[in-house]
Order: C-alpha cells, then structure tokens, then sequence
C-alpha cells in the first residue's frame, strides 16, 4: 500500500486522530501548510517527506520500517525523541535543523547536509554536498 499526497492543500495544519499506523509506504510532497504529523506512530515501509516547509516536528517515538527521507523541511528544528529507522535517513535541505537527538536508531547510514548535523552524531554518517 502506498499513500500519496502531492501538492496537498490542507486547511488543518497536522494530521490529528487517534494513534496512526501505515502499513506501506507514505509520500507527501509540496504539503505547505503541513505543521505536523499528529498521532503518526508508524510507518512499515518508507517515509518521504519532501518540500513540507511548514513542518516543524515530528512525532516522538516515530518507527519508520525503511528509509526516512526529509528534503526542504526549512521549519523542521530538531528530530524527535526515541525516533527509530531501519533503513537510511536522508536530511538535505533542512536549514532549520541544527542537531540529531541522543537516543537516534537508525539501522542505515545518516546523510546530512549541514556540518553542525553531521559533527553532532557518532554513528555511521556521510556527508551531502549541496
């Protein structure tokens, strides 16, 4: 199952419901108005979060099953807590994002663009090159 969510135009600004579990993927992209993820507890399969500007965090305690991939999340400030992922993270072009939090698992390799990142975290990391 693939959840898509393109250019999105939402008048709420976080998705709010009880606890969220994806059993696939799930790709938004362009969701300007897009403050948080809500509830989202789990994503089996990977998670795109791509040019949602107005995000400013994610859930605490989010598992994501494969690669967690943030492009252009200028309003993102910091990770969550606890956040869990078995595949690859990919931080590019969030400027807004100054370090990784302690108790980060990600089974992959961190890809970060900003130096601050990448010289705040001890684990398996490469560098982006804008």
């Amino acid at each position: 199952m693939i959840l898509l969510g393109v250019g999105l135009s939402m008048k709420e600004s976080s998705m709010t419901t009880n606890d969220v579990h994806i059993g696939g993927h799930l790709f938004l992209k362009g969701c300007e108005n897009l403050k948080s993820l809500g509830n989202l507890k789990r994503v089996s399969g990977a998670l795109y979060l791509n040019e949602c500007k107005a995000l400013e965090s994610l859930p605490s305690g989010l598992v994501v099953g494969r690669d967690l991939n943030l492009f252009g999340c200028t309003s993102l400030q910091s990770l969550p807590s606890g956040l869990v992922v078995f595949g690859h993270l990919f931080l590019r072009g969030c400027t807004s994002l100054q370090s990784l939090p302690d108790d980060i698992r990600v089974d992959g390799w961190i890809y970060a663009h900003s130096e601050k990142i990448r010289g705040s975290y001890k684990g398996k990391m490469c560098a982006i090159f804008q």
